[in-house]
């Protein structure tokens, strides 16, 4: 009784942690969207120069186009996916350092 109880405790903990990890998790458009939403936001408001915001949109439209050939092609593997997250997590940390230089847009 007590090996039953401890098997069907131990499967909902499982499903509970798949469960929140996988809601916890930000798909990769939506990550795409939040640095577009973060590069407009840097234009607007003057924190990002004309080229510097080249440099990070041209990154974005690469890692953007890159996942839809990739999921078009069907060989988007966990391995890709995790490439793709680093390079979004680079692009992620470029915009921060661009939006807080001394370099402002000239308006």
């Amino acid at each position: 009784m007590k090996k039953k109880s401890f098997v069907v405790l131990f499967m909902i903990a499982a499903v509970f942690v798949l469960v929140t990890g996988a809601a916890c998790a930000e798909s990769i458009p939506d990550k795409v969207a939040k640095q577009q939403s973060r590069i407009d936001h840097g234009i607007r408001s003057g924190q990002l120069s004309v080229a510097e915001s080249e440099i990070l949109q041209n990154n974005l439209n690469h890692i953007k186009n890159r996942y839809y050939r990739l999921v078009s092609e069907g060989r988007l593997t966990r391995y890709e996916r995790a490439s793709l997250n680093r390079q979004l997590q680079q692009n992620s940390h470029m915009i921060y350092n661009r939006k807080h230089n001394a370099v402002r847009a000239l308006y």
